[in-house]
């Protein structure tokens, strides 16, 4: 039946709003702790499974975190944990589907450093209970 055909994700849009404040500055043996929100959007397009079927796919997202850690040199090494949640919503086959995520909570940790004069920074961070992951990046200041 088309209902469990597959479909396939084509390219599409995403846009998000962030903001973070720090809740304790790092003094001596006293971690930094931060706090942030971000919302997000997606709208993204999708193929099949029929050859004249078109479903679309279209996220919102609601995010807090908070993290904690310390640092050491160029080093910092922190702790996460992050709630969310937000609709789905999917037409397929002709019908309307709404969902949402499937774990709302990520538990993890990570590093970053910053070379000297902030020309580099990188980090890798890895989530092990939740909604599991790794991400890392590479950026720089101007």
């Amino acid at each position: 039946t088309p209902h469990h055909a597959r479909a396939d994700f084509g390219p599409g849009v995403s846009g998000y709003f962030g903001v973070a404040k720090s809740l304790v500055d790092e003094k001596g043996w006293i971690p930094f702790v931060q706090i942030g929100g971000t919302l997000s959007g997606s709208r993204v397009a999708t193929r099949g499974p029929g050859v004249n079927e078109a479903p679309s796919f279209t996220a919102f997202d609601i995010r807090a975190a908070l993290n904690a850690g310390k640092t050491v040199g160029p080093l910092a090494i922190y702790a996460t944990a992050r709630a969310f949640g937000g609709p789905i919503f999917y037409r397929y086959a002709g019908e309307s589907v709404t969902g949402t995520d499937l774990y709302k909570y990520q538990v993890g940790g990570g590093l970053s450093i910053a070379l000297p004069s902030r020309i580099l920074d990188a980090f890798v961070e890895g989530i092990a209970l939740g909604e599991r992951g790794v991400a890392a990046g590479l950026g720089t200041s101007f």
